[in-house]
């Protein structure tokens, strides 16, 4: 996956108590970075509270959130996202880092978007998974980029309907031949 130099990258958010995990998803972004399989930048928060300090912060493309951890739980935490963040711009994808199938079905309960599962961890699986969710992001977010343009467009288009006096002031192409005066004029 190559990058383009003038976009800008990626962000990730990994939030999660755990350094074991943490240490790991580092080595996990290093290597896919290395062989060109992901490029984005990886930001981190070790607790609920300074996942949503990010998220609000940096705007990430992409959250990682591990469900049990101090000062705020990751349920919470996705709950302040379906409640600040699901409906507007930019658009966020939003997944959890679990370990237990009753953590899994709880989570698709509470609307999350999708689950690594942390006793399966493969690299060639998650690197598909975590490329798919950002094309989904930036594909969401040049929808809503086209989208606003588009609105745009429209109000003007219909600003000028409104206004039938802005046809005569536009101007009207010319042929060759109606371009009075001149050495081709009788």
């Amino acid at each position: 996956m190559k990058h383009d130099e003038t976009e800008s990258l990626q962000k990730v958010l990994i939030a999660d108590d755990n350094v074991h995990i943490m240490n790991l998803m580092r080595k996990f972004f290093a290597k896919a970075k290395k062989r060109g399989d992901l490029v984005c930048e990886i930001l981190e928060a070790g607790d609920g509270k300074q996942a949503i300090e990010v998220l609000e912060a940096e705007k990430p493309d992409l959250i990682l959130c591990d469900i049990n951890m101090p000062t705020m739980s990751g349920y919470t935490v996705l709950r302040y996202f379906n409640n600040t963040h699901l409906n507007s711009q930019p658009f966020c994808f939003f997944a959890f880092l679990t370990s237990s199938a009753d953590e899994i079905q709880n989570a698709f309960a509470e609307n999350v978007m999708g689950f690594v599962s942390k006793n399966e961890v493969s690299y060639y699986v998650l690197s598909q998974q975590i490329k798919t969710w950002l094309r989904l992001s930036k594909l969401e977010r040049n929808y809503e980029i086209l989208s606003a343009k588009n609105k745009e467009l429209k109000s003007r288009l219909e600003g000028k309907e409104e206004n039938p006096a802005n046809e005569n002031m536009e101007e009207k192409p010319r042929k060759f031949g109606d371009m009075g005066g001149g050495f081709f004029s009788k």
